[in-house]
């Protein structure tokens, strides 16, 4: 047996890097598959959404309402949560969150009225809200530094996974009937017991005032590292959300590709994204985070770039392979920024905060990459998304110049 468990430490540490021994710790995998079933939530719905307009009776346009209600609550709720997951305790609200989220889901499956799926989708995003902030909190409070950032890279190729093989999977199951890919969110019920069994309750927060914790935490949060890193968080969902929204026309209209070859491209750019991600513990182990951080947005940078300086089908791949590595490394270690940068009192908070500003980016950059196309075109949307990561390539380097070895390894966080 101890044969068995130090070979499976050599062929993580091959994979993963020098810290990929966590990949080995049972809660790492529950938090790792909740993270990725979690996912379900947009997955499922995203290729449904026209069979489904035709079952609720409604427009393509009111359709869309099932993905706001769906994102709305992490963006009303992220104060309450911060709150919530560092005064009682982070597992019993990622416990409470991943059930609503598991029931509202399949309950889908019973209803055909427009109105109830609207408010189930609402539920559904509530016990999303809960939960996802949540498991990188916990990893947060369990690992720190190269060990941290692995663990959070592991979270994140769960996450990239489950979004190349969900969409397979509820396509062929709403050629059975429309009601059968929402019984994917029962896959969650097994998960929750494994999360019951492995995951530690974690010492609650010194009992202070509400005034007394809002002031740690904004203290903590208009600190300038901090600061930094959330406008990189910004940065990363303006640039994400906008190559989200426009690579199929820049496929389709301006280099006249098929919807399936875009299909594939995306595909392309998601397994670049698991690929990045996985090794985020590597790369820390031998740099600084922060600058780890800066040669992802290069990476980033540099595809969003090529696609739009260079447009063609094979800068459009190359370019997507690039982005996706860079953008899945970046997805890791944001989030162990944060966790760093953060004491275990508040760190719900800065998490829920950092959650939220990501939110707001996937707001503007519709909007914001719309008005670049109206006077630029489509090329510029990506031309100005590379010239974004590169500012954040600057603030980056203001991280690693601000950011102190204490910093970076010990469990304290910022002194505020």
């Amino acid at each position: 047996m101890r044969k068995r468990s130090n070979r499976s430490e050599q062929i993580a540490r091959m994979l993963l890097g020098n810290q990929g021994d966590v990949a080995l710790d049972p809660m790492i995998q529950a938090l790792t598959l909740a993270s990725g079933l979690l996912m379900l939530g947009n997955i499922v719905m995203s290729p449904l959404m026209v069979d489904l307009a035709r079952v609720y009776g409604v427009s393509g346009s009111r359709m869309g309402l099932t993905m706001t209600a769906y994102n709305a609550p992490t963006v009303v709720l992220m104060f309450l949560i911060g709150i919530l997951a560092d005064r009682i305790g982070r597992k019993p609200l990622l416990i409470i969150g991943m059930v609503l989220f598991t029931i509202s889901g399949a309950a889908m499956a019973l209803v055909s009225n427009f109105s109830v799926s609207l408010v189930l989708r609402i539920l559904q995003g509530v016990g999303f809200a809960l939960s996802t902030p949540i498991i990188t909190v916990i990893i947060g409070d369990r690992y720190h530094g190269g060990r941290e950032a692995t663990a959070q890279g592991l979270r994140v190729s769960g996450n990239n996974f489950m979004s190349i093989i969900a969409p397979v999977f509820a396509s062929s199951l709403m050629l059975i009937s429309w009601r059968f890919p929402f019984l994917l969110f029962l896959t969650l019920i097994p998960n929750i017991l494994w999360i019951g069994i492995t995951v530690p309750s974690t010492p609650r927060s010194k009992p202070t005032s509400i005034g007394k914790y809002f002031s740690s935490m904004f203290k903590a949060i208009k600190n300038p590292l901090m600061l930094a890193v959330n406008i990189s968080v910004l940065i990363r969902f303006l640039s994400y959300f906008g190559f989200l929204t426009y690579i199929s026309f820049m496929g389709k209209e301006g280099l006249g590709m098929s919807t399936m070859a875009v299909g594939i491209v995306i595909a392309l750019k998601s397994i670049a994204s698991l690929l990045g991600s996985t090794q985020t513990g590597r790369l820390s182990n031998r740099m600084h985070v922060a600058i780890v951080e800066a040669n992802a947005f290069v990476l980033a940078g540099a595809g969003l770039l090529v696609i739009g300086l260079f447009p063609s089908t094979v800068s459009l791949v190359v370019g997507s392979l690039l982005y996706g590595i860079g953008d899945g490394i970046l997805n890791a270690v944001q989030k162990s920024l944060i966790n760093t940068l953060s004491t275990q009192a508040i760190r719900g908070g800065a998490i829920a905060i950092s959650t939220g500003i990501g939110n707001l980016g996937k707001s503007l950059a519709p909007p914001i990459m719309a008005l670049v196309l109206s006077f630029f075109g489509t090329e510029a949307i990506f031309t100005a998304g590379g010239i974004l990561c590169g500012i954040a390539v600057l603030i980056s380097l203001f991280l690693w110049r601000g950011m102190t070895h204490e910093d970076l390894h010990s469990e304290s966080g910022l002194s505020i």
